[in-house]
């Protein structure tokens, strides 16, 4: 049995060569003997004494029923091949090379039959100039014939797998308005953070940017920002409240809150924020200080 699995038939192989040496013929039969033995149907000239036929058409038929045709390399079967070695001399191989010639060029250059293989590295150089752009295979060594058995029973050393299901992705999550989003429904209990607010002048506050306007003692404005520690990007979707007041926003796409609350300028005003997957760190500054200098207040958990 074949070492490179069965087929319900076997590749049918024909070797075209030319007979450079008797060393070289008999190479080329140790080939064919291998390549029957490990399960492919392989054929040359030294298998035949005499075809009824004649030797033209008996080549010509087995390169038409061929699956492939193993075209062995030489300084002289190339010389042979091209028709530069005489009319007297090496009739055979130039007529084999007027026949792969002639097939390629009715099949438009497609070629999935005639394979070119070497005994040697330096006898690449003498593949003919159609078949040079297609897999050779360097016999030269136990892998380089095993890659020529891969060729021929198609079993490739990487096969595809099967092909799955498609994976199924969800599209990403995109802002759906332009408008600050509603706000969320009240809660019990508040994680909170403990920030000074001043109505009247500028803060920053471990990254909260306050800004506060407005004349006195009307409502004052009470507006900022709210970004990532790490980052100092811009937090959307944190939960801002003044507990004194009942009041509470949302952040919106760009990280800001805004307040209107009704007290004396300069009073200190007790602000809390939370954000799943945050965490804020406490920051108490003093009384009465008019700008402070910013601090990293989310903390990814």
């Amino acid at each position: 049995m074949s070492p490179f699995g069965s087929s319900p038939r076997p590749p049918q192989v024909f070797v075209s060569y030319s007979h450079d040496s008797p060393a070289h013929r008999d190479r080329v039969l140790a080939l064919c003997d291998r390549l029957r033995r490990d399960g492919i149907d392989a054929e040359v000239d030294r298998y035949e004494a005499a075809p009824p036929e004649g030797w033209p058409r008996w080549t010509m038929r087995r390169t038409e029923a061929a699956d492939f045709v193993l075209v062995v390399c030489t300084e002289t079967y190339r010389r042979r091949f091209d028709g530069k070695e005489g009319k007297s001399r090496g009739l055979g191989v130039m007529w084999e090379g007027a026949v792969v010639t002639q097939t390629l060029y009715d099949a438009a250059t497609v070629n999935g039959k005639f394979v070119p293989v070497v005994f040697a590295p330096e006898d690449e150089a003498h593949i003919p100039t159609v078949l040079r752009g297609v897999t050779r295979h360097n016999l030269a060594s136990e892998n380089g014939y095993e890659q020529l058995c891969r060729h021929l029973t198609d079993q490739p050393a990487t096969p595809r797998p099967d092909l799955g299901r498609v994976l199924s992705l969800p599209p990403q999550p995109r802002e759906s308005s332009f408008l600050p989003p509603p706000r969320p429904a009240r809660r019990r209990a508040w994680p909170r953070v403990a920030l000074a607010a001043f109505l009247g002048g500028g803060l920053a506050l471990g990254g909260y940017h306050l800004t506060l306007t407005g004349p006195e003692p009307a409502k004052q404005v009470l507006q900022g920002e709210i970004v990532d520690a790490e980052t100092r990007l811009p937090l959307p979707r944190v939960l801002v409240r003044l507990p004194a007041f009942d009041l509470e926003w949302t952040t919106n796409g760009t990280g800001k809150y805004r307040f209107e609350v009704a007290v004396p300028a300069g009073t200190q005003v007790e602000l809390s924020a939370t954000k799943d997957g945050y965490q804020p760190i406490n920051v108490d500054p003093p009384v009465g200080t008019g700008q402070l200098e910013t601090r990293r207040m989310w903390r990814s958990r």
